[in-house]
């Protein structure tokens, strides 16, 4: 065999290491076997680990050639090397050498700021939890019903969302029969800590964003990021929902198509005509007599003392709209179990009366998961089931306002008639009157 004499000095024996696994794999199980079936998966999935680490090593060593790399091990050095290799993938060790933990490392260079010219974290930074600083809807205890307030044809789908925003039963069988799709959600590790995952539990419960649930089939993970921070004010946290593996079962939504600079600068403002541009100049050519007779010019100076704008933002938006009339939605957004004797008596040290759900829970059990009983954000259909909510809503109150959206025609603007351009939580009116926007934003 012909190798490369330089790496071949520099290692000895060890290497090229050869990149096949020795093993004899049976044939892939049939879908009806399960069990074998995952097992079989896991086996290959570790081969092919062991197969990427091995040709990494050879490379680095030098033996970039696999036409080099023997089939099999050709002495003892090289399979205790492979079967070391094997036994850190099967275990999923992190390296002996290391002093930091994965995780650890990840979150670290995850919480880093987004600009390195300012020592504060920009807005949509992983941040830890921070007990009171997260945004919720504590002013309401229950949302409102999304059934109620999207149009009739999405309340069809929602109510019969197994037929429209799951995937086909097969689509799901075979998800269910991989190994590989399934992954583990990641969860603040301050909740790790018994009692302050319950106190966090207790502001979901009284915000009317949960409820609890024994037929919860996806347990799904909670991270925060930083919001914009308003001066002279604490800063807030974003509570996002991991729905990674909520999303396998799920369809993809449409596509949400919603306003933006583009359509913004499609918008003509009629005006008065330009100072100095008379109409026969614009009716020199027959073709632009008609054109000049319908259209009026508006100076740039003009533009300001022309068209008016307000805007709006609903705070935690999506904690608002409740699902909980959906039937069986809510098995696909659980929680981690919570303490249920902790989360009583959090309430008894508050001078609370104990909510009649959670006294009735505490006599025949002592965990329960929570499960969402409003939009997450993080489920993949949530943004697009929050605009139907604002596009129906602003139907209903300003039926005469048109949508500003991109890949449609532009709204024609008049003293009496204005637009909206909606994004999900906000929106901006856009008027020819000073009065018009501030009354639809009312």
């Amino acid at each position: 065999m012909r190798r490369s004499s330089t790496p071949a000095r520099r290692w000895g024996d060890l290497f090229p290491l050869p990149p096949q696994p020795c093993i004899d794999r049976p044939e892939k199980p049939p879908a009806s076997e399960r069990a074998a079936r995952r097992r079989w998966m896991r086996a290959r999935r570790l081969d092919e680990a062991v197969e990427e680490s091995v040709l990494a090593l050879n490379q680095l060593a030098g033996f970039c050639d696999a036409s080099d790399y023997p089939a099999v091990p050709e002495n003892e050095s090289q399979r205790s090397t492979l079967r070391r290799i094997r036994a850190t993938h099967a275990q999923r060790l992190w390296p002996e050498q290391s002093t930091v933990d994965p995780r650890a490392s990840l979150c670290q260079t995850l919480r880093r700021s987004v600009s390195s010219y300012t020592s504060e974290e920009g807005a949509g930074a992983l941040t830890p939890y921070e007990p009171g600083h997260v945004s919720l809807p504590s002013d309401q205890s229950a949302g409102v019903d999304i059934l109620d307030a999207v149009d009739v044809d999405t309340r069809e789908k929602l109510l019969d969302f197994q037929a429209h925003l799951l995937k086909s039963p097969e689509d799901i069988a075979s998800l269910l029969d991989s190994t590989e799709a399934f992954g583990s959600s990641y969860h603040d590790p301050s909740f790790e800590d018994p009692e302050t995952w319950a106190r966090f539990v207790q502001e979901l419960y009284d915000s009317g964003m949960i409820h609890f649930s024994d037929t919860v089939k996806v347990i799904n993970g909670i991270l925060f990021v930083s919001k914009k921070r308003t001066p002279g004010k604490p800063r807030k946290l974003r509570m996002i929902f991991d729905c990674r593996n909520t999303n396998l079962f799920f369809r993809v939504p449409p596509v949400t198509v919603l306003g933006s600079v583009e359509s913004l600068s499609r918008v003509r403002i009629p005006g008065k005509e330009v100072e100095g541009r008379s109409r026969s100049e614009e009716c020199s050519e027959p073709k632009n007599c008609q054109k000049a007779a319908e259209e009026k010019y508006v100076d740039v100076d003009e533009i300001f003392n022309c068209l008016f704008m307000s805007q709006e933002d609903v705070r935690d938006f999506f904690y608002r709209i409740s699902t909980l009339r959906i039937p069986g939605l809510d098995e696909y957004f659980g929680l981690p179990e919570v303490d249920l004797h902790i989360l009583a008596r959090l309430y008894r040290s508050q001078g609370k009366k104990v909510p009649e759900e959670i006294q009735n829970l505490t006599r025949e059990k002592k965990f329960a998961n929570p499960a969402m009983s409003v939009l997450s954000m993080g489920w993949a259909w949530a943004f697009f089931l929050a605009q139907r909510v604002h596009e129906t809503a602003c139907a209903e109150a300003l039926p005469e306002a048109d949508l500003l959206v991109d890949r449609r025609p532009a709204p024609r603007l008049s003293p009496l008639r204005s637009c909206v351009m909606l994004f999900a939580d906000n929106a901006n009116h856009l008027s020819l009157s000073k009065h018009t926007p501030v009354i639809s934003l009312d």
